[in-house]
């Protein structure tokens, strides 16, 4: 009898903001491009995968994001924690 390695779980990040002006800040993950914001949290905070934030999916580790919009510039790592969703919030 074998056994198999049960896959990989993947986990998520949403990323969000509080900027008033995030309409034209383009987010990159990993390398790759994920989205423009399309809206901003000016009071309190969304939830995990909330419409206005951009969300990942992706296998578990610490990845790079950039975000720019002109002279703005956001970049740092985050960790994806397997069966997770995490909130990241890119502030004014």
């Amino acid at each position: 009898m074998s056994s198999t390695t049960p896959p990989i779980q993947s986990g998520k990040i949403s990323f969000w903001t509080n900027w008033k002006k995030s309409g034209s800040l383009r987010l990159f993950f990993d390398g790759e491009y994920i989205g423009t914001f399309t809206q901003y949290f000016e009071n309190g905070f969304p939830s995990c995968g909330q419409e206005g934030t951009l969300t990942v999916e992706y296998k578990p580790g610490t990845y790079k994001y950039v975000a720019v919009s002109g002279s703005k510039r956001y970049e740092g790592m985050v960790t994806i924690t397997a069966g997770q969703c995490s909130l990241y919030c890119l502030k004014k």
